[in-house]
């Protein structure tokens, strides 16, 4: 969800950003429909398949981040503490506020108490809402990436930095047990080392092959079709193709798709569909990061206003169809006039400064 602080476009970054910003709603709008159809029916078989495909979501966009952060910051001089402030200010005001909001639906809809005690633990550990658990990821990635930018350029070795992110990852998933592990940098950080890597790659002039697109495709599809098989048997309690496999399959499906995705990104950037990049991909793109902090918000004002009951009782599908349209465009609207809003707060400023 970061925004490129460079003054090269980078058409790739924005249709993944697009892309993720969607299969995180459809992540949970899915969730609030997973038992509402038949058990073992094809409805349920499908719901389980988009929130299966959607699962790297979250991981991609900290990819995203370790991308754009390298891309904006491998030849630049800086400060730590300059950099911190810039980054920090953009991050945690939002999260304060959505937080705050969060907080006081929850008192309102569940009865949630409310205490400072409990605010700032919500607070340190992202749980005013589910989701939020993202802003607490990346504040952490902003405050190791300077030390990260000088050990990668340090050691100057693509193969040897992924080798060392990858043990580091790996080390933290079978030996580190923590509460609330899952919000845990080190339990993400082969994505954002990914990141570094493919931008270092991208600045070096890169380019991917016919062939390696048909390996990454055809790697993803094989492992794709084997997670869903394996986490539906896991939902439907049936028997697993692998045991040992499914236990981090999370990881190395999404880092496979992760791969997949910026192959298909790359693809649509090249083939300049220029009315859906200036547009559509660009404005979700843009507004991705307040679709991220606004969507559950609006998911519970769509639950508690029961809309979609009366298409509910004719065909859940399309309610589902419904709901998963309404939430993108409402939280994507909400997003633009944010924006605009945000704009003319700055220009009232400007002209009361002048």
């Amino acid at each position: 969800m970061d925004k490129v602080a460079h003054s090269k476009k980078l058409g790739e970054i924005e249709w993944i950003r697009a892309i993720c910003c969607i299969l995180v709603i459809m992540i949970h709008v899915t969730a609030e429909f997973w038992t509402s159809f038949t058990y073992g029916s094809i409805q349920y078989k499908i719901i389980i398949l988009l929130n299966t495909l959607s699962q790297f979501a979250v991981p991609c966009f900290v990819f995203i981040s370790g991308f754009v952060l390298y891309y904006a910051y491998h030849n630049k001089e800086y400060k730590t503490l300059d950099f911190y402030k810039k980054r920090m200010l953009k991050i945690l005001f939002p999260y304060l506020i959505w937080s705050g909001i969060y907080t006081f639906a929850n008192y309102f809809y569940y009865n949630s108490a409310i205490n400072i005690v409990s605010i700032v633990k919500d607070l340190i550990l992202g749980r005013a809402s589910f989701h939020l658990y993202y802003m607490v990821l990346i504040i952490q990635f902003y405050l190791v990436f300077p030390l990260c930018l000088k050990i990668y350029k340090k050691i100057n070795n693509d193969v040897l930095s992924m080798s060392i992110f990858f043990i580091l990852n790996a080390i933290t998933i079978l030996y580190i047990k923590m509460p609330f592990k899952d919000r845990f940098f080190m339990n993400y950080i082969i994505f954002f080392g990914l990141g570094i890597v493919f931008a270092n790659l991208k600045i070096k002039g890169f380019e991917l092959t016919r062939a390696l697109r048909i390996i990454i495709f055809t790697i993803y599809t094989i492992f794709t079709l084997y997670y869903f098989a394996d986490r539906y048997g896991d939902i439907a309690q049936l028997p697993l193709i692998s045991k040992g496999l499914y236990r981090y399959g999370w990881w190395i499906f999404s880092l496979i798709s992760i791969v997949n995705i910026y192959v298909l990104a790359d693809m649509l950037k090249i083939r300049k569909y220029n009315w859906i990049d200036n547009r559509v991909i660009s404005s979700l793109s843009k507004h991705s990061f307040t679709i991220y902090l606004s969507h559950i918000f609006f998911i519970r004002i769509l639950r508690e206003l029961n809309l979609f009951t009366q298409i509910k009782n004719y065909s859940m599908t399309l309610a589902f169809a419904f709901q998963l349209f309404a939430i993108i465009c409402i939280s994507w609207i909400f997003g633009i006039v944010m924006e605009k809003l945000e704009l003319k707060i700055k220009h009232k400023v400007n002209r009361r400064a002048i």
